[in-house]
């Protein structure tokens, strides 16, 4: 067996694959980009992506719903298996383990702005019920 001494780091995201969406993409690109210089152990529940220069270690799916018990799942799972065999932890999920976590902020910013606009339209409507307005 040939030994490896190049660092070991686990990649954690529930999909991995570019046909998932943006941050998926992102997870696929990074790791093809840092499988020279790094061991990558990639773990996913879902895969379409090739593991050419990477392991790929597949998380069971136990329910697709409710969402929170397969990410509490996914998080407890990951945790297991990663406390103590990597020296760097990538998560791209909510989990309580990982040196790097990567927040894709698009959705952040599209909720926020569906909050103001709501929001708007509240205060848009008072002044237009307004005692004072009379």
């Amino acid at each position: 067996m040939i030994q490896d001494d190049r660092p070991r780091v686990a990649v954690l995201t529930r999909r991995f694959g570019v046909s998932f969406g943006g941050a998926e993409r992102y997870a696929v690109e990074m790791v093809r980009e840092l499988s020279s210089a790094f061991q990558i152990h990639v773990f996913a529940q879902e895969f379409d992506a090739d593991s050419e220069g990477f392991v790929t270690i597949r998380v069971p799916l136990i329910t697709q719903k409710p969402r929170w018990i397969n990410q509490f799942w996914f998080a407890l799972y990951t945790w297991w298996r990663c406390r103590s065999n990597f020296d760097i932890v990538h998560s791209h999920e909510m989990t309580w383990i990982g040196n790097v976590q990567t927040v894709m902020l698009f959705l952040f910013k599209l909720v926020y702005s569906e909050i103001c606009n709501l929001l708007c339209v509240g205060s848009r409507l008072s002044v237009l019920f307004s005692a004072r307005g009379s």
